[in-house]
């Protein structure tokens, strides 16, 4: 393979307001190929490296699935394939794509428990693990997943219409409908009272492992435990070290979305109305995007979701892709030399902003410092007072009826 792509189609596949970040039955092959059809990898592109084409609290599932599926994988029999054309097979029968597996993870699929709050990396690929084998392994899930799948190719579809016409994609998300009530209604099916299985919503309340360091720490313990598995040195386990690896690179991917870096996201839970109000920030920075910079001192500008695919996010698009190629490379590598990298030598990492220059001066204000004060006035993003909320009920109100957070949000 010579690093280039052709134009080609990437083929289809079937959050309450505070995400706007199961039956039993026998397993079966339950396939979802990928997504985003309209959308030719080149698109972006430059001539040398395989890069990505040209906005709830997550990267939007098309954004994840699109990014996982645009990177090239190293395969046991020594060819090259695109992700998109290399259907992963999980223990419980599905196939999916390594996109499609990167999307569910962590918004769909995870236990209540964060990642990142366990004590001890052990604890923390433990906790990583079941919630990884909740997609993977659990035979309820199968059926869960094709009706979720349904209800997200609306997105889908509304996105390469957008792409298709030569409009706003950006515009395209605002004007969709919330699905939360869909998502809600398939979950709690499959995910009864009791059953220990967080729907939505509690997804949602304990979503700490898609920003900041939290990020960074599930990251890091999902990719180390796909690394373990590759060691193995078959293909079985080199197929099932990649998917471990998609699932990990969700959170990998958040970290180059402006809304995930400087958040307080934990310091903003507890009360449901302060869960609400940490949706502004992440929606503000996302909007109005950050000035990072890497461990290698490169700068640009990141946005967030709903903006991956377009053109102010381009050199980001492109930064985040050369993650996931050293993420998927490292895999690879542990296959073949039955010798893991070690945490501290991930290459992911050499690509991705620093948390520290996401707080460092910007063009704007973070809505809420690190220890959940409120800017204020918060209308003025130029300001660098901060105050303690003492009514977060009244203040969302304020924030509902505020024009500087009516979309599409500017500076």
């Amino acid at each position: 393979m010579d690093g280039k792509s052709n134009p080609q189609d990437l083929t289809k596949s079937g959050d309450e307001e505070i995400c706007q970040s199961c039956r039993h039955h026998s397993p079966g092959v339950v396939t979802f190929p990928s997504v985003l059809e309209q959308i030719p990898i080149q698109k972006t592109l430059d001539a040398t490296v395989p890069e990505p084409p040209d906005g709830r609290f997550r990267f939007e599932y098309a954004e994840h699935t699109w990014l996982g599926d645009a990177i090239p994988l190293r395969w046991h029999d020594g060819t090259i394939k695109l992700a998109k054309e290399l259907p992963l097979h999980l223990p419980n029968g599905l196939q999916m794509s390594y996109g499609t597996i990167n999307a569910l993870a962590g918004d769909f699929y995870a236990m209540k428990d964060p990642i990142c709050e366990g004590p001890t990396l052990p604890q923390r690929q433990d906790r990583f693990k079941r919630s990884f084998d909740f997609l993977a392994s659990d035979h309820t899930t199968p059926a869960e997943a094709h009706e979720l799948m349904h209800v997200l190719q609306s997105e889908i579809d509304k996105v390469n219409a957008a792409i298709r016409d030569g409009k706003s994609v950006p515009e395209a998300y605002y004007n969709m409908g919330d699905m939360t009530f869909e998502f809600v209604r398939i979950m709690s099916k499959y995910r009864p009272v009791g059953s220990g299985k967080p729907d939505y919503l509690e997804l949602a309340k304990s979503n700490f492992d898609h920003f900041g360091e939290g990020a960074r720490m599930a990251y890091d313990a999902g990719h180390s435990l796909a690394l373990d598995v590759a060691c193995k040195g078959t293909p079985e386990a080199l197929e099932l070290a990649y998917a471990m690896n998609a699932f990990a690179d969700h959170f990998l991917e958040d970290q180059f979305a402006a809304g995930h870096l400087r958040t307080p996201r934990k310091a903003l839970s507890g009360v449901g109305i302060s869960d609400l109000c940490a949706k502004y920030m992440h929606d503000e920075d996302n909007a109005i995007g950050l000035r990072v910079s890497n461990p290698h001192g490169e700068s640009w500008t990141a946005y967030g979701d709903k903006k991956l695919l377009t053109d102010d996010d381009a050199e980001n698009q492109k930064r985040c892709h050369r993650a996931l190629m050293a993420s998927a490379d490292e895999v690879y590598d542990a296959w073949t030399s039955r010798k893991p990298t070690p945490i501290a030598l991930f290459k992911a990492w050499d690509h991705a902003p620093t948390l520290q220059s996401a707080h460092a001066q910007q063009n704007h204000q973070a809505l809420f410092n690190s220890d959940a004060q409120l800017r204020t006035p918060f209308e003025d993003r130029k300001s660098t007072n901060y105050t303690t909320v003492i009514n977060w009920v009244g203040l969302l109100m304020k924030f509902k009826a505020s024009p500087i957070f009516q979309e599409p949000i500017h500076l």
